[in-house]
């Protein structure tokens, strides 16, 4: 990221990708701080910015503490529209929920006016789980992580996959199947070599 950094620094022109760009990096690298400030400094310039921008601030802001920034980033959500956006409401259910602000997550999904958007779903569905415990139920934890699969949202589906504490067969064969069904067949084959390994037989789907 400091590489990162110094090539962002010397560019003579920025624009929202290149903003975004840098602040899902220090995102990712958890860096907070650096990733909070940059945000800072794009809004103190006027600079645009998008529902791909508000995604990674959000990731960033959902650490326990930080409900004042959070609650102060969803207000400017409200003010620009964004909360049209499905990424951005999606983010912001997940944000709350990682905070255990189960109440806002709800909140945040009754402010999305497309409801049926099968991420959406995932994402409160998810939210609930993470604080009543029902993810620890192989039959919901299956569920949940099959609806995540669906959505295509491969890395949502594996989390829940792993917080799943007692594995059935419908359980391992569910996730094999989403990784194999979206592209992952490296993923896929060696979660069958560890379900092998654990004694557990395939399902073989007709």
């Amino acid at each position: 990221m400091d590489e990162a950094f110094r090539e962002f620094s010397h560019m003579s022109v920025h624009n929202v990708v290149s903003w975004t760009a840098i602040i899902s990096g220090f995102v990712q690298d958890n860096d907070i701080f650096s990733s909070l400030k940059l945000f800072k400094d794009m809004r103190q310039i006027g600079q645009e910015i998008n529902s791909y921008t508000l995604t990674s601030v959000l990731s960033a802001c959902a650490k326990p503490g930080m409900i004042d920034l959070a609650v102060q980033i969803h207000s400017l959500i409200l003010k620009l529209g964004f909360y049209l956006y499905l990424n951005v409401g999606a983010a912001l259910i997940n944000m709350y929920a990682k905070m255990g602000e189960v109440e806002l997550s709800e909140l945040a999904f009754n402010e999305m006016e497309n409801k049926k958007d099968q991420g959406t779903w995932a994402a409160i569905l998810s939210s609930f789980a993470q604080w009543s415990g029902f993810v620890t139920e192989a039959s919901v934890g299956c569920s949940l992580f099959t609806i995540y699969s669906k959505c295509g949202n491969l890395e949502e589906s594996y989390k829940v996959f792993l917080q799943v504490p007692v594995k059935d067969n419908v359980s391992w064969t569910s996730m094999i199947s989403g990784l194999a069904e979206h592209g992952y067949a490296e993923q896929a084959l060696q979660l069958f070599r560890d379900m092998i390994i654990k004694k557990f037989s395939p399902i073989m789907w007709s």
